[in-house]
């Protein structure tokens, strides 16, 4: 072998060597449609997307997102056919199957109904005689789910927000829990101003939830624990950093959603 191929050679391995060592490591994570927090089609995948992607991006790692149906979303993860996903309520059966990560967001539930349609509550016993919509896989809460399974609430299930804001302007159901900002935005996305002045929600919060990064167990542990405890580490800094809580006023503004300057 003579020495330039000799040359070629060693620049080839070195070029090599070089690549996998700058190469970051990737995580899927799969997420559903959930505008203006999580979405396909919208800047930065939404406020949530935005966060999760910058805290690993600060860990050192590379993001790619899955979208699919929520609820396939969570099977998906469940089989680690993902690594995570966005963003979930604490329930004691999803312990089984994933770790959670510090707190990535918290976000208000109200009742969303037509203006015409008279509606109060205070307690779960008042919501007995209502139709009231959600989303394959989602929660409302450990005592909104159990009145549900028991059948002291009548709750029909669709794949979107977008499917529920639809059927309630029809009058399909009466009644559609969603988070103020979300309940909104997918309004100003789908339908006209007159048919969103149709629309109001309720004063009474249902819930103020504390959403997470969850982790599939099916993970090998070591990786597993460092995915964690470096997502952790990477969303501290953002909140620290103050960019954090511009993309929280950036939500509000309707940036991920809208033609605005980046923040």
């Amino acid at each position: 072998m003579n020495q330039d191929k000799l040359k070629i050679i060693n620049l080839v391995f070195l070029l090599l060597f070089s690549l996998s060592a700058t190469a970051k490591e990737t995580v899927t994570i799969g997420s559903g449609e959930w505008i203006p927090l999580t979405g396909e089609n919208i800047k930065h995948g939404g406020f949530c997307g935005h966060v999760v992607s910058e805290a690993f991006r600060l860990a050192g790692y590379e993001v790619k997102f899955n979208y699919a149906p929520w609820k396939r979303v969570l099977t998906r993860l469940k089989l680690g056919k993902d690594d995570a996903s966005l963003c979930w309520i604490k329930k004691p059966e999803r312990e089984n199957f994933f770790l959670y990560s510090d707190i990535v967001m918290v976000q208000k539930k109200v009742f969303f109904h037509r203006k015409d349609f008279n509606f109060d509550w205070k307690t779960l016993d008042d919501l007995g005689g209502y139709k009231i919509g959600s989303v394959h896989g989602w929660s409302l809460g450990e005592e909104f789910d159990k009145a549900q399974k028991e059948g002291r609430i009548n709750v029909s299930f669709t794949n979107s927000d977008v499917q529920n804001f639809k059927k309630l302007l029809l009058g399909r159901i009466d009644l559609y829990p969603s988070e103020l900002i979300v309940g909104y935005t997918t309004m100003q996305k789908i339908t006209t101003n007159a048919n969103m002045r149709l629309i109001t929600n309720h004063k009474n919060p249902i819930m103020e939830s504390n959403y997470y990064l969850i982790l599939s167990k099916k993970i090998a542990q070591p990786r597993l624990n460092r995915l964690l405890k470096d997502f952790n580490k990477g969303l501290k800094l953002l909140k620290k950093s103050g960019q954090y809580e511009k993309m929280e006023e950036a939500t509000i503004d309707g940036y991920y959603t809208a033609n605005k300057e980046p923040i």
